[in-house]
């Protein structure tokens, strides 16, 4: 479990005493009151209960919605097969020797 920490606010003036005024009404920030009872904030209470719940989790795909892959549509056209055909003449892993630097450009 992950605990949030926030940092107190802390305002200074823009306008420093020695410098001229500005030709616009200044008002100064408002004081910021901090609290310094930490237990009654939600976000640092690590009880038994908290520790052991099991919240779910949300994954996203977004490969097909944001990026669009050219694999299934770009690549068999430009060899001028079908997708089936592709994956069946295609080596298991001579992209990924490839992009490690095992092979180079001739070899794939």
């Amino acid at each position: 479990m992950a605990l949030r920490f926030r940092a107190p606010t802390v305002s200074f003036p823009l306008k420093p005493s020695g410098l001229p005024s500005f030709p616009y009404p200044y008002s100064y920030p408002k004081r910021v009151e901090m609290s310094r009872n930490l237990h009654t904030n939600s976000h640092f209470a690590a009880s038994s209960e908290s520790t052991n719940r099991k919240l779910p989790i949300l994954l996203f795909d977004i490969m097909g919605t944001i990026v669009r892959d050219p694999f299934y549509e770009d690549v068999p056209a430009f060899f001028g097969m079908s997708l089936k055909e592709l994956v069946e003449c295609k080596h298991p892993t001579a992209w990924i020797q490839f992009e490690k630097g095992i092979i180079d450009e001739v070899h794939l």
